[in-house]
């Protein structure tokens, strides 16, 4: 008995002892700027923070003051170690959506050396009791975030290390795999029209047949997407193309043609009317099989008619226009050329999977409440979450389109364009949606920047180039000047002859110093740049002025 209580001595000892030299573990913390001897200067103009208060296990819908829409999860954070964290969550986001914002967040538009071009940044971390969080295994941000106008963007993430950012890839933020069907009248109003005669001959036939690409029957199916209402053209094109290998005899044995005076060959639109349930690439190879098999049946008489023609331009008109106004292609060349634009359809036209309605269950799903009114109502959270998810989607495409509607109504030219992009993201920090400057005039471009005002020990000058979203920071080199490539490793190709901007700051006895120079993108540039006081407070100004202009 007492050997029994000596050793529980013991243990409780050792067990005090080790608490008494173990530190507390300090909060975990993500960097979210770069960190620069500019901070003094740069934090009072940077974009701004906004937090948001979540419960853990609600998820809820939040709209920032950029217009970015984000679905947290419920139940959806972990601390550092991997442990479920419970109570009130701080969301914080930081939308970057400026070139001075990339200049005063420290953040530039390269990846592995290649250069990017930038639709818009934004920072989302999430924190309790001091310490950032991470996402749990398995949940998921969904995001419909604004654009600086570019296109065609993939989703780059970037940790800060050693001051810097490089962004990477990001295969884990996904987007949807499923389309969204919207009111049809935002989706028709002009989709004939703007393919002129050829539209309202097609628009006539169609209606003729019973087929109305704005009937009501096909709400929230196939055709109410916006997917399908992008691939109206090529519907046009498929239809008109046929028709014609249809109609050849008419085509060769008249003096003059007229489109109107044969019916047209309705196969493409037929087949995306029958298979409106499969996935949208799944119907798209169905009509490029379908429009290559027509011409393999058709291949022999029409050949010879073709070729029989060759010396009449107007009655082979499509192929004449379609192709080339000043050189007429033999059939197996044309051929050749058509089957090679079908082969690109299923890459360039956007959509791929099946058309996805969800149930509101009579809840506005806009409202600040929606997750606890629909939790009354007995849906599960990883419901509502797939709910909201669906919901901010929904609203970005339907707003998108009652512009373009309005501008159409009023005849006036569309100034602002209301362009996003939906994701999902499964981890926190810097997103950024970019593309890769993909353009065979990029090449080395040595430009380099020398200071010929006041000794400053540290400057930041940056190359700016405003058409193309792209933000590069400087490295001093051996000699004292500034260079925008470093000497070793990566180089990054620049825009040759692209308008750029060069702005220098600095920070010296609390005073910041300024200077911007407009450039042409060229290769051995050599700059004098000479840096002047000005005010903090006029900063952010000058840094507007000189990237919009």
């Amino acid at each position: 008995m007492k050997n029994t209580i000596y050793t529980s001595l013991v243990l409780i000892t050792l067990f005090l002892a080790q608490s008494c030299t173990q530190k507390p573990e300090l909060p975990f913390k993500r960097p979210k700027f770069v960190t620069s001897p500019m901070d003094t200067a740069y934090s009072q103009i940077r974009p701004d923070t906004q937090s948001f208060t979540l419960k853990h296990d609600e998820a809820k819908l939040i709209t920032t003051k950029g217009g970015t829409k984000l679905t947290i999860p419920a139940n959806g954070f972990v601390d550092h170690k991997g442990n479920a964290v419970k109570g009130e969550i701080e969301l914080e986001v930081t939308e970057a959506f400026k070139l001075e914002d990339f200049i005063t967040s420290g953040l530039t538009t390269t990846s592995d050396g290649k250069l990017l071009l930038s639709g818009g940044m934004m920072n989302i971390n999430a924190t309790a009791n001091g310490s950032d969080l991470e996402l749990a295994p398995g949940s998921e941000i969904s995001v419909v975030m604004p654009l600086m106008g570019q296109d065609d963007y993939q989703i780059f993430t970037g940790d800060l290390s050693e001051n810097s950012i490089n962004w990477e890839l990001d295969s884990t933020a996904l987007e949807q795999d499923y389309l969204i069907p919207v009111p049809m009248e935002l989706l028709y109003m002009d989709s004939f029209l703007m393919w002129g005669e050829i539209g309202a001959w097609l628009s006539n036939h169609l209606k003729n047949d019973g087929v109305s690409l704005d009937n009501k029957q096909y709400e929230n199916s196939l055709l109410a997407t916006t997917e399908f209402r992008d691939r109206v053209g090529f519907i046009y094109e498929m239809v008109y193309l046929m028709s014609f290998v249809d109609n050849e005899r008419y085509y060769f044995n008249n003096s003059t043609w007229n489109y109107r005076e044969f019916k047209p060959n309705m196969t493409a639109i037929i087949l995306y009317l029958e298979n409106k349930d499969k996935p949208i690439q799944a119907v798209d190879s169905l009509v490029v099989t379908s429009v290559k098999q027509h011409l393999d049946n058709r291949n022999s008489d029409f050949e010879r008619l073709y070729d029989k023609s060759m010396n009449n331009k107007y009655h082979y008109g499509f192929l004449y226009w379609y192709f080339n106004h000043d050189t007429i292609h033999p059939w197996e060349s044309w051929k050749n050329l058509f089957v090679a634009k079908l082969d690109t359809i299923l890459t360039e036209l956007p959509g791929k999977g099946k058309v996805k309605v969800i149930d509101d269950y009579g809840v506005d799903l806009n409202s600040p409440t929606a997750f606890t009114e629909l939790a009354a109502k007995g849906v599960s959270s990883r419901e509502i979450e797939d709910i909201l998810s669906y919901n901010i989607k929904l609203e970005a495409i339907i707003e998108k389109l009652r512009r373009q509607k309005q501008a159409i109504e009023e005849r006036q030219k569309l100034l602002e364009t209301y362009e996003t992009t939906s994701f999902a993201i499964n981890k926190l920090g810097w997103i950024n949606c970019d593309r890769f400057y993909d353009d065979p005039n990029a090449a080395p471009a040595e430009i380099l920047v020398n200071n010929t005002g006041q000794e400053l020990e540290f400057i930041d000058y940056s190359l700016v180039i405003p058409n193309l979203n792209v933000r590069l920071s400087s490295f001093v080199w051996d000699d004292g000047q500034y260079a925008f490539t470093k000497k070793e490793g990566p180089y990054t190709k620049l825009p040759i002859g692209a308008d750029a901007v060069i702005v220098g700051v600095s920070i010296k006895d609390g005073k910041v110093f300024y200077s911007s120079k407009k450039i042409k993108v060229e290769d051995k540039i050599k700059l004098d740049m000479n840096m002047q006081p000005i005010p903090v407070a006029a900063l952010s100004d000058s840094l507007a002025s000189c990237l919009s202009s």
